[in-house]
């Protein structure tokens, strides 16, 4: 299993003479699982089966709060943090990120679908150790002034340039 973390950054709109933040930045989650083609070929990813959730600014918070530093406590940890998304079209199915801590400096991160009857579907896991999470949490926030638009306060050229990259 591969996890990509991608930020996507703001896009912006022009309205009488300035610029405002049009659309929020947002950071895209991937769960991509790697198949291996023949017996002595490496390891590929398989696009067709990835599964992506979209984690907003106001949830960011979720994974930056969580602690890298103590021990496993099942009082506590047990339940985790969950981070759900749902597309602009109400039949997308509601896309759930659960990250909890687990016993061996880990966390299991956890990806599942939310159909209309209650139903879940395509579950996917993966175990992350301490320092893949602190990279993950570092990796996000250097991506939040991205995610804001702050990133060109100092350079306005960026808002034609986001305009024809994205």
């Amino acid at each position: 299993m591969m996890l990509m973390i991608q930020p996507r950054p703001s896009e912006f709109q022009e309205s009488e003479k300035s610029f405002s933040v049009g659309k929020n930045g947002y950071i895209s989650i991937d769960f991509t699982p790697m198949i291996k083609p023949q017996e002595n070929s490496p390891y590929v990813a398989d696009i067709q089966n990835r599964k992506n959730i979209i984690v907003t600014m106001k949830s960011v918070g979720d994974i930056l709060d969580l602690d890298s530093r103590s021990q496993f406590d099942s009082e506590k940890d047990s339940e985790g943090f969950f981070i759900q998304y749902q597309g602009q079209n109400e039949d997308d199915p509601i896309k759930v990120l659960r990250m909890n801590k687990i016993p061996g400096e880990q966390y299991k991160f956890s990806y599942c679908e939310v159909g209309d009857d209650e139903q879940v579907g395509n579950v996917t896991s993966m175990d992350l150790t301490y320092g893949e999470v602190r990279n993950i949490q570092i990796l996000i926030e250097y991506s939040v002034p991205l995610l804001l638009g702050w990133h060109c306060i100092y350079n306005p050229s960026v808002i034609q340039e986001s305009s024809t990259e994205y």
